[in-house]
């Protein structure tokens, strides 16, 4: 940050004198890329996947809507985010309001991208219509290519299910 090579008592004259500098200081305050995980659940427990334990060691939880709106609120006013990832080391499909939720921050933020990544086995097709909709790319999680290397590491997915709902996109 320029702060830390110039004396802030000149950063801040120079702001004063120049306010497109100050304004350039707060846009870049806000993080371009943004993991918003609105559920800390999964329904597999993934051999490559750490969640299985820290599902034990940490209290597991729903994002309720006041945060979640005041995240989305936040992004799409203070302006500078390009991309979000509304998941993090959970299935997005375990919340409830995922959809809607999607919904909601295509609305606000219509310019930025969205991905999202899943293991399709709670995909029915109204949450494929909202993936299709509101996302800019949706990745899969597919750990092997034969059923065998697919159970092994997708703990607690059915190969022939999640092939069927792959076709749902």
């Amino acid at each position: 940050m320029i702060g830390h090579l110039i004396p802030k008592s000149l950063l801040f004259a120079a702001e004063a004198r120049f306010p497109a500098l100050a304004r350039r200081r707060i846009q870049k305050a806000m993080p371009q890329y943004v993991m918003l995980q609105t559920t800390s659940w999964c329904n597999a427990r993934c051999t490559i996947c750490p969640y299985p334990d820290t599902a034990k060691e940490i209290s597991m939880g729903q994002m309720t809507d006041d945060l979640f709106d005041k995240v989305v609120d936040e992004c799409a006013e203070r302006g500078g985010v390009h991309r979000i990832w509304p998941f993090l080391m959970a299935e997005p499909l375990m919340d409830k309001k995922f959809p809607a939720r999607l919904a909601r921050l295509r609305a606000a933020l219509p310019t930025v991208k969205l991905q999202v990544d899943t293991n399709l086995a709670l995909l029915d097709e109204a949450k494929a219509d909202a993936l299709a909709e509101c996302c800019d790319q949706i990745l899969v999680s597919a750990h092997g290519t034969t059923k065998e290397e697919f159970e092994a590491i997708s703990v607690g997915i059915v190969f022939e299910d999640f092939c069927q709902k792959l076709r749902l996109l």
